[in-house]
Formats: structure tokens, C-alpha cells, sequence
């Protein structure tokens, strides 16, 4: 089975989620960053679609 990037995105969000909680954001965004300062754009918009999603579901969690 194959997934698109969107879809692996949601679903390593939805995995921190679990793991971290609402709180795991903030480590994602570091990770982020990171792939940021060393110049891997893919890396970095990877982790920013994780944060985004983490953030899109703390919102409508009300957390």
C-alpha cells in the first residue's frame, strides 16, 4: 500500500498525538527547525506539516 506525503504526515501526527500530547508540539517545531538551519527544505516542511497538523487537531480537541 502505498501513501502520499499528506497522509504520512497525518499519520505521524496523529502518533505524537498519542505519544506526546498536546505539549509535543513544541519538540516538533525544533525538529523542524533544525532541518531548517541545515538546509534540508524537505525535512523542514515535512516536521511544519506535522506541527501544522498537531496544532489543527489541539484546536479542534480544545486543547
Amino acid at each position: 500500500m502505498w501513501v502520499s506525503m499528506d497522509d504520512a504526515i497525518r499519520m505521524y501526527a496523529r502518533f505524537w498525538w498519542a505519544r506526546h500530547g498536546a505539549k509535543g508540539v513544541r519538540s516538533v517545531r525544533e525538529r523542524a527547525q533544525h532541518f531548517k538551519a541545515i538546509g534540508d527544505t524537505e525535512g523542514h516542511r515535512v516536521w511544519s506539516g506535522v506541527a501544522a497538523e498537531i496544532e489543527r487537531r489541539r484546536e479542534v480537541e480544545g486543547l
